[in-house]
């Protein structure tokens, strides 16, 4: 009984992913499942909608509401809240390279850009310094992230069709107005940020400065002194590092 239940309910939601498996005879029952399929997929057309505007708007229609059902019939989001419905949807790209490979290569990055925003604006946590008098942090309420293309200026007037020479450095953030900003940074800043962010207790400058030295030989030690000084200060006013009093 207990299996015929859960294979009932299994059956049930596989018709609602995905209206092409389902066949019905009855037509009342035809029609009730199509009112549970429409409603459920529209929501979540809707979540995904709201979080990835833009990646919305760079797909026609068709394509992009195709990409939402595969979405909704193949992959299986784990969580329950639907906060993480978002998130479900990068994991999804980067585990489907052939829905990615009909889609403009810029996408998945550009995704994952405005999920973070996304991340960001909901994280929890405090921006807090417990560690050593005079040490640093990296917030919890920031992430540095890096890419091959330039995704904050991605656009219906800007879609690059090819990735940069470079990677472009990112810092995603929540400052104390609860505002979500970015920033971007040179190749050698984001070095500094991973170094400080690796350092769970806080660094002071000084050894962020020797740290520095070490990882950039052909750096001098009073050019890395000065970049570290006017980072940290940057940094501190945006809130992407904490320093202990």
């Amino acid at each position: 009984m207990i299996d015929n239940h859960i294979e009932l309910q299994e059956a049930f939601a596989r018709d609602i992913r995905d209206p092409s498996s389902a066949e019905y005879q009855n037509e009342d029952i035809q029609r009730r499942m199509a009112i549970y399929q429409s409603l459920f997929f529209n929501n979540i057309e809707s979540f995904l909608a709201s979080a990835f505007p833009i990646a919305k708007k760079l797909l026609p229609e068709k394509q992009w509401t195709q990409l939402a059902r595969d979405f909704f019939i193949h992959h299986s989001c784990k969580s329950p809240y639907f906060a993480d419905i978002s998130k479900a949807f990068v994991e999804y790209l980067s585990a489907s390279p052939k829905i990615v490979e009909l889609l403009p290569e810029f996408f998945s990055e550009l995704v994952h850009y405005e999920w973070l925003e996304l991340d960001i604006s909901i994280r929890k946590g405090k921006a807090v310094n417990e560690g050593s008098e005079g040490t640093l942090v990296f917030s919890p309420l920031a992430s540095l992230v890096s890419y091959a293309y330039p995704v904050h200026m991605i656009g219906e007037e800007f879609q690059p069709t090819e990735p940069s020479a470079q990677r472009h450095f990112y810092v995603v953030y929540r400052n104390s107005s609860h505002e979500v900003n970015f920033v971007t940074v040179t190749p050698i800043s984001a070095i500094m940020l991973d170094t400080i962010e690796q350092c769970d207790e806080g660094i002071t400058a000084e050894a962020l400065v020797e740290a520095l030295t070490e990882k950039l030989p052909q750096v001098s030690r009073d050019a890395i002194a000065k970049g570290v000084e006017n980072t940290i200060s940057t940094m501190l006013e945006s809130e992407i590092l904490i320093k202990s009093e």
